[in-house]
């Protein structure tokens, strides 16, 4: 039977019933969570807490958990599947039964959402093993720790009430079952970064009798260090305190550790996950054609530290005016307002992310302009034949299937990405959905897949990238029986769809190959259905050396690194080299020598020792940094060359 998700986890809040009524903030842990089932999630794309499921699979359990994660919501999700699990393999070492969470769970349960309107009492609340108080640094350190004396020594420490009388906090009592204290998060979210770690040991050493203690150090991704020129007035930020602090925790106590942070790549198909699992919640079917990933992308790019929270609010808000009583169908139209929810987001991002993709493409792109401007001039056409239809001259025979040729790396699909956006702001395009493939992904695994495939492409999708298209067939230009199922459907395509969508075929040829590596050239020749429905051919030339220069830099300032001016002849002279060479990736250079440079940037800055460093010290690259990454660079290219030549034969060696 398919197993529901478990779609997110949150904290609540709640009053106690006592002198002052104290607020108490804690996870509230489903049960019925399994070793098997969480694999099943994380097979599924909860990919980031493939370490916390290897700590269950320990034999001796630790009681002190550190988990490192990018936000507080992975970190609580974290918590609940290892307590979860925990709970579930103690009962079944106990004998009892543990039932699994099935097609209807009691999903109220797992929304966690808060609520602060209950009142508990606190000898109830301290023999829960599925309500794990969440306690931060504000609740802990002015009790436990004195800067006079040490009162962690001199009795339990008693809280300060605005009645002016005394309390004893409610978490002194929390010494049996779990506990988990948030710290960590450098730019204000919840945690602290300025505590010392005699305190925070002391903190953690004082709930050694509780089951377990999770020890959750919020660790954002380095893009969130934006905010910190203004958020720092001494124009220092503490760096590395976590890792000495998680280093020294985890020595002291014999610690497990673990970390969940969610690969980039990998994002996309987590949240399609809790998307899917939201529809499934709530009982909700997809119309043909629904673009998950137009949905994710507009989720994703407004950044929200809850995205799983997020993405509930949103199927949430879809279903506002629908009887849920009745079988619920959505399609794209329905989360329309997420447009306007994306936009308001992105309105208050950077200028550069404001421009509009025609000025992008015009300001960002370095050189190319014969291709600029050859994108603008097919725009003009598809507005002219457009103005002829509204006038009803005429509707006009326009294929939108173009060719784009040229050496790797030198930015065929951001320039087609970049030409559909473009189409988009125009409204010659119905929707700006974007994907890239490569040829051979059009064949499917069995006779009479490979039709469907190619067709659900232009059902799904409005911007179409086939790169290296002629990886559909062999080098001697024959097709077996998926190819030729697979171009004969994209034939079908191209005439059906040549008008509503952006078609380009990209890959390795141009005017500069040599007509036994032109195997685009053969491949469009080989295909006369295809041929005929292609509108234009763009040649993309490799980068100058002056070029590659502007590129790196641009690279450069986009991760806002300052690259001393005394570096760029070391460039300039490397590139002029690099470009002789018949495997110079062009633009991708840049991109993985920039990358080196940070390697060693970061290795002069750390070598230092300090505890603090300034953000001009994290932003500068310098001309010594640059030689060396250069020095490092040339000796891989080396060794690539060599391997090369030791394959082709005896006389390589000569």
């Amino acid at each position: 039977m398919k197993k529901n998700p478990i779609l997110k986890a949150e904290v609540k809040s709640v009053y106690l019933k006592n002198q002052v009524s104290e607020k108490v903030t804690y996870l509230e842990i489903p049960s019925g969570i399994s070793k098997a089932s969480f694999a099943r999630d994380i097979k599924s794309g909860a990919v980031q807490f493939r370490e916390i499921s290897n700590l269950l699979e320990k034999k001796k359990q630790s009681s002190y958990i550190v988990i490192s994660a990018e936000d507080l919501e992975s970190g609580y999700m974290a918590v609940m599947y290892h307590a979860a699990c925990m709970h579930t393999m103690t009962a079944a070492d106990e004998g009892a039964e543990c039932v699994e969470y099935d097609e209807s769970p009691d999903y109220d349960n797992f929304s966690l959402s808060g609520t602060e309107d209950e009142e508990w009492c606190g000898e109830e609340w301290c023999e829960c093993w599925n309500l794990i108080p969440v306690l931060r640094p504000r609740d802990l350190q002015d009790h436990l720790h004195n800067s006079n004396e040490n009162i962690f020594f001199s009795g339990f420490p008693m809280q300060q009430t605005n009645m002016g009388t005394n309390h004893r906090p409610y978490w002194m009592d929390c010494k049996k079952e779990a506990i988990c204290i948030v710290t960590g998060d450098p730019v204000g979210m919840g945690g602290f970064s300025t505590s010392s770690d005699q305190n925070m040991l002391e903190t953690l050493r004082y709930f050694e009798s509780n089951r377990v203690v999770y020890l959750l150090m919020i660790q954002p991704d380095s893009s969130r260090f934006e905010y910190l020129d203004e958020e720092y007035d001494d124009g220092f930020i503490p760096m590395g305190y976590e890792d000495m602090l998680r280093n020294n925790i985890v020595l002291s106590f014999m610690a497990e550790e673990a970390r969940v942070f969610l690969p980039p790549e990998k994002e996309k198909q987590f949240y399609k996950y809790i998307l899917k699992g939201n529809f499934a919640k709530y009982g909700i079917k997809t119309r043909r054609g629904f673009s998950y990933e137009r949905l994710l992308n507009l989720i994703v790019s407004m950044k929200n530290s809850r995205t799983c929270e997020l993405i509930e609010k949103v199927v949430r808000y879809a279903l506002k005016d629908r009887d849920v009583s009745t079988e619920i169908e959505l399609c794209n139209d329905d989360f329309q307002f997420v447009d306007r929810f994306a936009g308001n987001v992105n309105r208050r991002m950077d200028s550069k992310q404001r421009k509009s993709a025609k000025e992008r493409m015009m300001t960002e792109l370095i050189g190319m302009s014969e291709v600029k401007q050859q994108v603008l001039d097919i725009v003009n056409v598809m507005k002219y034949n457009r103005m002829r239809a509204q006038m009803k001259i005429s509707n006009g025979s326009y294929h939108n299937v173009h060719v784009m040729l040229g050496a790797p790396g030198t930015a065929k699909t951001t320039v087609a990405e970049l030409m559909g956006q473009i189409m988009v702001e125009e409204k010659l395009l119905p929707d700006n959905r974007f994907i890239c493939v490569n040829g051979a992904e059009l064949k499917g695994m069995y006779v009479g897949h490979s039709a469907p495939k190619t067709k659900a492409l232009f059902e799904n999708y409005d911007i179409i990238v086939i790169d290296e298209a002629y990886s559909l067939v062999d080098d001697s230009g024959n097709t077996d029986s998926f190819s030729k199922e697979a171009i004969a459907q994209l034939i079908i395509e191209l005439e059906a769809h040549s008008m509503d969508k952006l078609v380009i075929f990209a890959g390795y040829g141009g005017k500069d190959v040599s007509g036994k590596n032109n195997k685009m050239h053969d491949f469009i020749n080989a295909n006369p259905g295809i041929k005929s429905r292609i509108t234009s051919t763009f040649y993309f030339s490799s980068y100058s050396a002056d070029e590659m220069v502007e590129i790196f830099l641009n690279h450069a300032k986009m991760q806002k690194y300052v690259v001393e001016k005394s570096a760029q002849q070391y460039l300039y002279d490397y590139f002029a080299e690099r470009i002789k060479d018949e495997n110079f990736g062009n633009g991708r250079e840049a991109r993985s020598l920039l990358e080196t440079c940070v390697v060693y940037a970061a290795k002069r800055v750390f070598s230092a020792e300090k505890k603090k460093y300034s953000v001009q010290e994290l932003k500068q690259i310098t001309s010594e940094d640059v030689r060396i990454a250069i020095a490092k660079s040339k000796e891989f290219n080396d060794t690539q060359s060599l391997r090369k030549e030791r394959t082709i034969g005896f006389e390589a060696y000569h």
